[in-house]
């Protein structure tokens, strides 16, 4: 058990590689004490990630080591209530909700959905139980399985994600949003599919993946790697990506490169959950190109956006609106 044990936690440090994943995961198929073990790990590690991020991954890991040998010793009912407690403290104290549904199911509900939404200014990591890596940015919501059955592995994406699919010939890998399917075996793509926006992309990096409506599979578009998918309007254009930088979202990193300022703020709005009124007509007709942190949040990012052309910011937080003159 101390070895499997060593294993969650080398997983949770992002130390275990992905075939050794792939073992733990059967194993915990098959041992329901080692899947509590597994549970009350992921709950103390999603719970702490309510702090703020911070894009230095040793101190990352410190923390959470640190976190984890205050806990050592302790019997393991109290340790779940003083990390209910503590998470409870931290959502006050950074007014941040974070919703994760279903992490301590009962072992014989295996097939039961899990929805994990991840907050304004935020973003989060998981591994599926095939193997498969997600990051999740700002504002998203994904909704899979605690165990693949069937002929396909399937999930519900609002929002945005990267996939990294951990391939399976027999059992393809379906990414489901809106009003259409995403369907592969072992690649690499992000998804871009929030509720209120006009469009939906797929980027492609790695191997091959099929686009099509709900319904239509045989009328689908397969991409090839360094493809991009918009889809707007019942309407799928497929083009080649100028740039991968854009993806450094999972590394805490909005990258703009001729952005125009109608599209910038569409995303602002989408990451922040705040509504952004442009009253400065000078200002609409520009391009931007940049890099922002996510950590610095909306204003620094529109701070430094006044730097290359002069705008007043107004806020109202009662109506969580940001007016632009």
């Amino acid at each position: 058990m101390n070895k499997e044990i060593q294993q969650i936690e080398k997983y949770f440090l992002g130390h275990l590689d992905q075939e050794a994943s792939i073992q733990l995961f059967k194993k915990l198929e098959t041992d329901a004490s080692l899947k509590k073990e597994f549970i009350c790990f992921q709950s103390t590690y999603a719970l702490t990630q309510l702090l703020p991020r911070t894009d230095d991954k040793e101190m990352g890991e410190k923390s959470y080591l640190n976190f984890k040998q205050k806990q050592k010793g302790r019997h393991r009912k109290r340790l779940w209530i003083q990390i209910i407690r503590n998470a409870a403290i931290a959502a006050l104290l950074i007014g941040a909700t974070w919703y994760i549904s279903k992490l301590n199911q009962e072992v014989d509900q295996s097939n039961a959905m899990n929805t994990l939404f991840v907050p304004a200014g935020q973003r989060a990591q998981l591994m599926l139980n095939d193997g498969t890596e997600v990051w999740l940015n700002a504002q998203s919501t994904l909704s899979y399985p605690a165990h693949f059955s069937g002929k396909e592995r399937k999930v519900s994406l609002v929002g945005e994600a990267y996939f990294n699919v951990a391939k399976d010939d027999s059992k393809p890998f379906v990414v489901s949003s809106k009003d259409i399917d995403m369907k592969v075996l072992g690649t690499k793509f992000n998804v871009f599919a929030y509720e209120n926006s006009k469009f939906i992309e797929t980027h492609l990096l790695e191997g091959s993946i099929k686009v099509y409506k709900k319904g239509y599979e045989k009328d689908g578009r397969i991409l090839k790697p360094n493809d991009l998918l918009h889809y707007e309007n019942g309407n799928m254009l497929v083009k080649k990506a100028n740039s991968n930088e854009y993806l450094l979202w999972k590394e805490g990193i909005y990258c703009f490169e001729k952005e125009p300022l109608e599209s910038l703020i569409e995303r602002l709005e989408l990451y922040y959950d705040v509504k952004i009124v442009v009253e400065n007509k000078s200002i609409r007709k520009l391009q931007y190109t940049g890099k922002f942190r996510q950590r610095d949040g909306i204003y620094e990012i529109l701070r430094i956006m006044q730097k290359v052309q002069k705008f007043e910011i107004v806020r109202d937080e009662i109506e969580n609106t940001i007016t632009l003159k």
